[in-house]
Parts: structure tokens; C-alpha cells; sequence
């Protein structure tokens, strides 16, 4: 299995990553610490324990569940404002 996986699903590009937090220079990573972090578009949003058995169809799938529960998320509205409030304008 890939560290990495790229796909395109409902027109968003996901982008998944097999990391280990917490490395020592010492010694490798235990395995209980990787995880997958997942990118929306270029922007991380969750990430779920990785296991030993895991292949691209169980994290694509895992992924595209999360999409299709409508857990994609949405940009803040930014309002503009012309005057500033705190001068009384």
C-alpha cells in the first residue's frame, strides 16, 4: 500500500496521507500511532487511524462515506463592510 493517495470523488480532489506522529530519531514509529489525514482540495480535513491491513479501496471508501455524509466543509461566508461601526459611521 502507497503512503500516499490521490483521488477525484463528487469533483473535489482528496488527497490521503499514511503518517506516524510522536517519531523518535532513535527507532521507528510504533505502529498504533499512524493514521491517515485526509485533504480536501489541498486542505486537511480529518484523519482516522491507519491499520495494517488497510488497502487503497478500504481508504478511498472510507473517504468517500465521509463525503457522502455531507461532512465536506463549507467556506465562512466573509461580509464586507464599508463603514466602521465603532466611529458611528
Amino acid at each position: 500500500m502507497k503512503d500516499v493517495l490521490s483521488f477525484t470523488f463528487n469533483g473535489h480532489v482528496y488527497t490521503c496521507r499514511n503518517e506516524s506522529s510522536n517519531v523518535s530519531a532513535a527507532g521507528l514509529a510504533r505502529p498504533s500511532n499512524a493514521e491517515w489525514r485526509v485533504a480536501l482540495d489541498g486542505v486537511d480535513v480529518f484523519q482516522f487511524p491507519s491499520a495494517r491491513d488497510d488497502t487503497e479501496e478500504s481508504v478511498r471508501r472510507r473517504v468517500t462515506e465521509w463525503d457522502e455524509a455531507g461532512c465536506q466543509l463549507t467556506p465562512k461566508l466573509v461580509t464586507a463592510f464599508t463603514e466602521d461601526e465603532r466611529f458611528g459611521e
